[in-house]
C-alpha cells in the first residue's frame, strides 16, 4: 500500500476536484486501470499513459511513489 501521483491532462482535469495533480492511495498488485478507476476515469478515452516518463500500457503493474502522467485519446487530420 502507498500513494503515487497522477497528472491529469488536457480536460481530464474535470474528473478531479483537486485539479491536475492528484494523489492516490494504491494498494499492493495494482495496475493503471485500477488507477483509472479509483479515479472514475473510462479507460477508453485514455489515449497515452507514460509510467515515471515511460510509455507503458494500461496494465502496466504500479507501486508506491510511482508518478503516472495520462493524456486523453486525440486525433486529428
Amino acid at each position: 500500500m502507498g500513494v503515487i501521483r497522477v497528472f491529469l491532462h488536457n480536460f481530464l482535469d474535470a474528473y478531479s476536484e483537486k485539479g491536475r495533480d492528484v494523489q492516490v492511495e494504491v494498494q499492493d498488485g495494482w495496475q493503471v486501470k485500477d488507477v483509472l478507476e479509483a479515479l472514475d476515469i473510462q479507460a477508453e478515452i485514455i489515449g497515452v499513459v507514460l509510467l515515471n516518463k515511460e510509455l507503458v500500457s494500461k496494465d502496466a503493474h504500479i507501486k508506491a511513489n510511482d508518478r503516472i502522467d495520462l493524456y486523453p485519446m486525440f486525433g486529428g487530420g
